[in-house]
């Protein structure tokens, strides 16, 4: 059976209440001048509601029931609520079940108010969509109406009674579930006396929280699942991978591809290396995955630790086996199957990659994650709750101007306090990739750079000429833009803080909850062809999203790809903004080329340059248009303009990070004050609509500091703008004929790595973004948009 909603108990089902409980009630004895019983017979008030448990177990009558109550609350509203902890897991279970996209319900016969408050103060609560209890005047005040108020407030109608399992410790959940007609999970790690829960009449029974999530997290039946639809992603195992072993036997298929005697045999020795691969590279995405969820989670920040620490050392050797297929007197017979990009590829790893820059690429991880780390441990208190960075972004385009400032200057204290170590760990950055630059034998950081980026059809020298063309033509336009935006607004200017917001009534948000966006995805994906809707069912079903965002999340999103399975899985930050449809649109563009990359035996292919990645994505964003208002409703017009003018208005930005990345590499002597300096003077060239007054941090040139391609991922984020030239390509050829625009991105995803960039967009009839006609072309179609 699968269940889409799940309704939790809170006492003796999350939390081991028991402390807290007791003491309040020995407190309300001895004001009423009552004999204490005993610890096992006080035990017995867990879980039911409290005037049911004075009247049962102590034997009062109603009135005096009622006083016994008001008088436990005074000490539990202050003491007792707090007399209490979670049971161990339950914070993994809850974020296990959330990533599988259940819907997850607090329904308690605590007063609701004192639920929420332990939710809150254990920060459980972010797992949480209702969180329902009893009402304190006692007209909600047991666990059928309890169940039912859950229920309303979910918006379940009879019929999907089917989907709801509650789960809980008692006989009180048990029956509160049968009166309300839905299934039952009873929990013994709780306080039900054995045999309580079977005569209660419990579907099914859990002795630990791994049970109990084992059976609230099953799709299908287990067997069934693996059989015909695969793991999903919660199933999936996690292992370390002995890295040391994995440098030996990579070390032992260099020798047999050095002794092979023909193509044919190296081909064949090369599909054992398929599959250590796929095993590194699948273990490792597992455990970023899991780290990103929760960068606080100690196991996991311990195995990002030894990857940070041993896969240079593998990486060294990966290389030098593929520097045994590239050197190979059968190399004809190689290219035939893998592919020429596949050796040019190779060429550029073995540029970038070599004994000696191993102690500084460990150095170099360790300083990446510190930064992730540091932006991920970020929280703000907003209205007297605790949110992330992620959930701070809803309200930096609130249409209150005022909100908004609050909200960019919470962000600009948190930059600036923190200011000095992220001016240390980039300066430190700087410096250990210039000094693994030089040891390669280059001048600067910047060639070293496009190497690891394997930009394998241009270089640096073409990227400045595409700058100079985005200054010259595309600044205008993108300024245009940016004033019709302002005008809309009714600003004089555009202060930092109102970027971002298009319409005067706030931007377009969607509609649901995120299950339901996943759910309209589905639909959405399932209409615009066969190939999307083969691949969103199985991600549906699988359940190979995490997109709900926390304290301790890592911040962005991204996608991954799962060698194992075959399967990609997608990771964001939901926050209530259009930019959840965007991991519907964006993300799965990503993750639709993933999945059909998967169905080629050629790994090779599955490499793919990320100009490339970026074309598949941005260009999805825009395929998906007509759907839009699954997600916006009546908003939908108005997404659409506010995509197309964030997308113009983008493509400066992205040449200004690359900009401002090549002259720091340049120029790696560069004080942090200087690198502000920098970040300042190429805003007034990319972005002069932009007022920073009032906002000292960014003022002075800090915006940067929030960006974290530049930090982890240098020279990543012109791929993005030459990706945008191509799909604003696409919007226009589909508003044309969308069913020819179709089939000419199709072509480009199954091509994957078989081709050059260059060569794969001219073969689907694109024109080619580092030609000055595609821009100058473009610019024209668009002022006419």
């Amino acid at each position: 059976m699968s269940w889409k909603y799940l309704l939790f108990d809170l006492d003796g089902t999350l939390t081991d209440s028991s402390e807290g409980i007791l003491n309040c009630v020995i407190y309300a004895l001895e004001a009423a001048g009552i004999e204490v019983p005993d610890r096992e017979k006080l035990l017995q008030f867990v879980g039911p509601p409290l005037i049911e448990g004075f009247q049962d177990i102590i034997g009062m009558d109603h009135a005096a029931a009622v006083q016994a109550t008001v008088k436990y609350r005074e000490r539990y509203g202050v003491i007792g609520l707090f007399e209490n902890k979670p049971y161990d897991g339950i914070a993994l279970a809850l974020s296990r079940l959330k990533s599988q996209g259940k819907v997850i319900a607090l329904a308690t016969s605590k007063p609701e108010s004192y639920a929420v408050r332990i939710l809150q103060h254990f920060n459980l609560m972010k797992y949480f969509d209702v969180a329902v209890g009893a009402s304190m005047d006692e007209s909600r005040n047991n666990k059928t109406a309890v169940i039912k108020e859950a229920l309303r407030r979910l918006g379940i109608s009879e019929d999907d009674k089917e989907q709801v399992l509650m789960i809980g410790d008692r006989r009180h959940d048990i029956r509160g579930a049968k009166d309300c007609g839905i299934v039952s999970l009873g929990v013994y790690y709780g306080f039900a006396e054995i045999g309580e829960l079977e005569k209660a009449g419990a579907d099914y029974i859990a002795w630990s929280v791994d049970d109990m999530v084992t059976i609230a997290g099953a799709a299908e039946s287990q067997a069934e699942s693996k059989d015909s639809d695969g793991e999903s992603l919660s199933e999936m195992k996690y292992q370390r991978v002995d890295l040391e072993q994995a440098v030996e036997h990579l070390k032992k298929l260099i020798r047999q591809q050095e002794q092979a005697q023909s193509g044919a045999e190296q081909l064949k020795i090369h599909q054992e290396y398929y599959r250590l691969s796929d095993l590194v590279s699948t273990m490792y995405a597992l455990a970023m995955f899991r780290h990103s969820i929760d960068t606080t989670d100690q196991y996991y920040d311990q195995e990002m630790s030894y990857y940070d620490e041993q896969l240079p050392d593998f990486e060294l050797w990966d290389m030098k086996y593929h520097e045994a297929l590239y050197h190979s007197p059968y190399r004809g017979e190689l290219e035939k199957v893998i592919g020429k990009v596949a050796f040019k590829n190779i060429e550029l790893q073995m540029k970038s990659t070599s004994p000696e820059l191993v102690e500084l690429q460990q150095e170099e991880n360790k300083l990446v994650n510190e930064y992730e780390k540091l932006l991920a441990s970020a929280e703000f208190l907003w209205n007297g709750d605790t949110i992330s960075m992620a959930e701070l972004g809803k309200y930096q385009t609130d249409p209150d101007q005022a909100i908004r400032q609050k909200a960019w200057t919470l962000l600009q204290d948190f930059l600036q306090t923190n200011g000095e170590t992220l001016d240390r760990i980039y300066d430190e950055l700087v410096h250990n990739r210039t000094e693994q630059a030089r040891k390669a034998g280059y001048e600067n950081f910047v060639e070293l750079g496009y190497y690891r980026m394997q930009r394998n059809c241009y270089d640096h020298s073409q990227m400045e000429q595409f700058r100079k063309w985005i200054k010259e033509y595309w600044v205008p336009l993108a300024s245009e833009v940016q004033d019709r935006r302002r005008r809309r607004l009714g600003l004089e200017t555009l202060h930092i803080y109102d970027n971002g917001l298009y319409y005067k009534e706030g931007n377009p948000a969607p509609e649901g909850t995120p299950q339901q966006i996943l759910q309209n995805g589905l639909k959405m994906y399932r209409e615009l062809s066969a190939e999307t809707a083969e691949f969103m069912e199985q991600m549906v079903r699988r359940e190979m999203f995490d997109v709900l965002s926390h304290p301790g999340k890592k911040q962005g999103g991204y996608m991954e790809f799962l060698p194992l399975p075959r399967m990609p899985l997608i990771f964001a930050n939901f926050n209530g903004t259009s930019g959840d449809v965007d991991v519907i649109t964006h993300e799965c563009g990503h993750a639709f080329q993933g999945y059909l990359a998967g169905k080629d035996d050629i790994r090779e292919h599955w490499d793919i340059t990320m100009e490339t990645a970026e074309t598949h994505s941005m260009s999805m964003e825009f395929f998906t248009n007509p759907w839009m208002e699954l997600f916006f409703g009546e908003a939908a017009p108005e997404f659409r303009q506010m995509q197309l003018e964030d997308a113009i208005c983008f493509i400066p930005y992205g040449c200004m990070v690359d900009e401002f990345q090549q002259i720091i590499y340049e120029y790696p002597e560069l004080t942090p004050d200087q690198r502000h300096e920098v970040w300042r003077r190429l805003e007034k060239q990319y972005r002069p609509h932009l007022n920073m007054e009032g906002m000292p941090f960014f003022e002075k040139g800090g915006f940067w500091q929030r960006q974290h391609h530049i930090y982890s991922t240098p020279f990543y984020y012109i791929d993005y703008c030459l990706a945008q030239i191509c799909a604003l390509q696409y919007k226009l050829m589909m508003e044309q004929d969308y069913e020819r625009a179709w089939k000419s991105y199709l072509k480009l995803c199954r091509m994957s790595a078989s081709g050059f960039f260059t060569d794969m967009i001219r073969d689907v009839g694109l024109l080619n973004p580092l030609e000055e006609e595609c821009i100058q072309q473009l610019i024209q179609q668009l002022s006419g948009e």
